[in-house]
């Protein structure tokens, strides 16, 4: 049966954040290497970076997502590699094992 990655969720949270506010088109990054200075190896699932506002990483996991909390709080203090900012928020995101099966609802 055919499954829905992680990569394709974040790709279209990425899609759904950017639509909501006209700061976000270009200060979203979704699942880039070298993002953080300070652990360039690290891959957030998303970064937000907008002018003015502190960076906030978003890690998301299917349900059960036993380690999702354990990686958002992993980002906190990391520094992005296009800020002076260290990361002071981070949201863990649980997605709905239902999401895995059928991508027709993702945008939803």
């Amino acid at each position: 049966m055919p499954r829905t990655s992680e990569v394709a969720i974040n790709t279209m949270l990425a899609e759904v954040f950017r639509d909501k506010h006209p700061l976000w088109n270009d200060g979203i990054s979704v699942e880039q290497t070298g993002i953080l200075s300070d652990a360039p190896r690290a891959r957030p699932d998303l970064l937000v970076q907008v002018p003015d506002s502190q960076p906030v990483a978003i890690e998301t996991e299917y349900a059960p997502a036993s380690t999702v909390e354990a990686e958002a709080k992993a980002r906190l203090g990391k520094t992005p590699s296009l800020s002076a900012d260290l990361i002071e928020q981070a949201v863990a995101v649980r997605i709905p094992e239902s999401l895995r099966q059928n991508q027709a609802d993702l945008a939803e």
